[in-house]
């Protein structure tokens, strides 16, 4: 122990020696004798720990490491390049370092050398090259907002990419926006390969959220091209239901096979097979069979095979309003269509027999109407088309006994019933005109459509029961002799009526299955019973595996405490989704749970009322692609449809909101947009997804 002792006291006393020699100066040394004596003492100090056996206390020689708390203490400086450990890198001089001796001391010695003083002050008055690349690299995200913003005014207004090559130097040369370059070839190569992939992926993350959704399609022709459009509707709890393009594809033809193949394709793409529980069509045969849904080869019935034994087939209601009075019509002995649709092509085209009538109008005293087209195929033409009619009968009446005309019109003028048989159709047409008006709104749901056609039907069953007619209908039916002739064709209005009831029962029984949600319109007080009895019926068709009924009248009775209070404000919502929206936003905000609840809504507001969304999509299509754009393709089509479709923010709005879409705008800017994909899913091919489904 005392070795010990007295070795560290020789360690204490020949630092403090090297310290004293240190600070003296040669000359010092060579004068004070007693220096050197000191010196020699030292080295004599230094001798005998080598030949002590005794391990000295503290570090050896070169045992100093890098430290992680060193950068901290020392701005600049890091572990070693080299990838030694007793070393360390000054970024300011770009130079790596040793502190194998002393460790930190090695550093303070380095950072107070004029020569690290000297970098860091060259350092702090230079502008960094990455500060240059940032300020660049805003200026032309900034640009790649506005060549985006362009691409999509140009879709919303229907506007040809041809002129994106004379604009684009518009805006440098005369708005100088000098960075500006958006040619025809970017601007297709944005919406076909950033906008399109854009939408399909927030489409994604929207459909994945939901319980349920519905499909829908049609077929219409571009040419010789048949193209089906796929439309889902979802509802989302906090913005109310939505209406969305999944794909348009041109197809072979139209059978029931091709089209739920398309389905199945479309469904897998968006991982939403387990959702779908409506499929909405026209009532075509190939869609539905016969009117009671019999067969096994149409698309309803192979649906329902393939994704869920329970699905709801929501025929087109407006479709079946306008058959039901086509075919009531057939009941009367003048076949009123016909008659429209042949006055109306007389005159088509022939200002000269156009010019003939409006002088038959003036010689008679009437106001030329001007004559309004019909087509079988236009739900709401009727109505227009008999009022110009009926407003220009006498004029129309004297033009086509003035020459030989066609023995058919001749006909229908001479028979006393004429006019009388035009007033009472245009009466019928009008009402029901009021009803399809009312179904074909984007967000109307089945529920709403129940309550719809149920007036309507209360209405032509009044007028049967009370023999009730309009004041215009009774005037000119007055000027008709009384007699059998009168009495057969009142009876003929009378099966008219009953006609009309028969289809509308026959092609709406579908809508049964829905009335056990009627609540959900709430323009009546909610009972818990009508909600148990929807909950059990979902239930019972295995639309979801349970219901926490506790859950569910919890939620029940908070939404009946907010009814009682906010009753009125919810009644002013006339769409029944936003009603809905106003309650489960309510209930967001105050953290109030509503899981149970929102299926039962969910489900329900999900089942259309008519196939009108697809129709609208072929309006989207035919403003797309006009004959001066003959040269698209189906997948520009395709792709410029669900911007427009889907993407429906003002201009503004769109501006707004990519301008923090720093992900989308560098695509904008990449030239990955330019790479030429022919599809945006990568799936298998209808052909490979056809003959596995048949093989199963």
């Amino acid at each position: 122990m005392k070795d010990i002792l007295f070795i560290v006291l020789i360690n204490k006393f020949e630092s403090m020696m090297q310290n004293i020699f240190s600070n003296l100066s040669r000359n010092d040394r060579h004068r004070h004798r007693t220096h050197i004596s000191l010196h020699c003492v030292i080295v004599e100090f230094s001798s005998f720990k080598k030949r002590s056996k005794i391990k000295m206390p503290g570090p050896k020689s070169g045992s100093c490491k890098w430290n992680p708390e060193y950068s901290k203490l020392y701005p600049g400086i890091t572990a070693a390049k080299n990838g030694k450990s007793d070393h360390c890198h000054c970024m300011h001089c770009n130079k790596d370092l040793s502190i194998h001796h002393k460790g930190k001391a090695d550093i303070e010695k380095h950072v107070n050398t004029k020569e690290h003083i000297a970098n860091l002050k060259k350092v702090a008055g230079t502008k960094t090259l990455s500060n240059l690349f940032n300020a660049n690299e805003k200026a032309a995200i900034e640009n790649a907002a506005k060549e985006a913003l362009w691409c999509y005014h140009k879709i919303h207004k229907n506007q040809s990419f041809a002129s994106s090559d004379c604009e684009s130097g518009i805006f440098r040369e005369v708005f100088m926006q000098n960075k500006f370059r958006l040619g025809r070839t970017k601007c297709a190569a944005i919406v076909s390969n950033v906008f399109a992939p854009k939408i399909v992926e927030e489409m994604k993350k929207e459909l994945e959220s939901c319980n349920f959704v519905s499909i829908a399609t049609d077929a219409s022709n571009h040419g010789a091209i048949k193209m089906f459009p796929v439309v889902v509707r979802y509802f989302a709890a906090l913005e109310g239901l939505k209406t969305k393009v999944l794909d348009l594809s041109d197809q072979k033809g139209e059978t029931a096979d091709i089209i739920v193949n398309l389905l199945s394709v479309t469904a897998n793409n968006y991982d939403i097979e387990n959702k779908i529980v409506v499929f909405s069509g026209d009532n075509a045969p190939t869609n539905f069979g016969s009117v009671h849904r019999t067969g096994s080869k149409n698309v309803f019935k192979q649906l329902k095979q393939r994704f869920n034994a329970n699905m709801i087939g929501a025929g087109c209601t407006a479709h079946s309003l306008h058959n039901a009075i086509g075919n009531a019509s057939d009941k009367l002995d003048i076949d009123v269509e016909y008659i429209a649709v042949k006055i109306y092509t007389h005159f088509y085209r022939y200002t000269v027999r156009l010019n003939t009538l409006k002088d038959f109008c003036d010689a008679i005293g009437e106001t030329y109407v001007k004559l309004k087209g019909y087509s079988k195929t236009r739900f709401l033409a009727l109505k227009e088309c008999l009022s110009s009619i009926i407003a220009n009968f006498d004029a129309l009446n004297e033009y086509f006994h003035s020459f030989d005309a066609p023995v058919k019109i001749l006909e229908f003028f001479d028979d006393p019933f004429a006019l009388v048989t035009l007033i009472f159709v245009r009466d019928q047409a009008e009402n029901f005109q009021n009803a399809i008006l009312r179904l074909e709104g984007d967000y109307i749901c089945a529920v709403d459509a129940c309550h719809t056609i149920d007036e309507l039907k209360t209405n032509v069953k009044s007028r049967l029961q009370n023999n009730y007619f309009s004041s215009e209908f009774r005037t000119a039916s007055e000027k008709v002799n009384n007699g059998a002739p009168k009495r057969k064709f009142m009876d003929k209005v009378k099966a008219f009526h009953r006609t009309v009831l028969k289809y509308l029962n026959d092609w709406t029984e579908w809508l049964d299955d829905v009335k056990v949600f009627s609540w959900i319109r709430l323009n009546n007080k909610v009972k818990w019973n009508d909600i148990e009895c929807a909950a059990l019926w979902m239930t019972g068709r295995n639309y979801f595996n349970s219901v926490d009924m506790d859950k569910l009248f919890n939620q029940f009775s908070i939404m009946e405490a907010f009814l009682n209070v906010n009753e009125n404000s919810i009644k002013e919502e006339k769409a029944t989704d936003k009603k809905w929206v106003k309650i489960f936003r309510h209930f967001d905000e105050k953290s109030v749970p509503f899981s149970e609840l929102l299926k039962l809504v969910e489900f329900a507001l999900v089942i259309p009322a008519t196939n009108a969304t697809v129709e609208r999509v072929f309006s989207h299509i035919n403003d797309i692609w006009t004959p001066e754009k003959g040269s698209l393709k189906i997948e520009n089509v395709r792709s410029r449809l669900m911007v427009k479709f889907n993407w429906n923010d003002s201009c503004s709005n769109f501006y707004e909101k990519i301008k923090g879409d720093s992900e989308l705008l560098r695509k904008v800017m990449g030239h990955e947009k330019y790479d030429k994909t022919s599809d945006l899913f990568k799936t298998q091919s209808n052909e490979q997804l056809l003959s596995t489904s048949t093989t199963a």
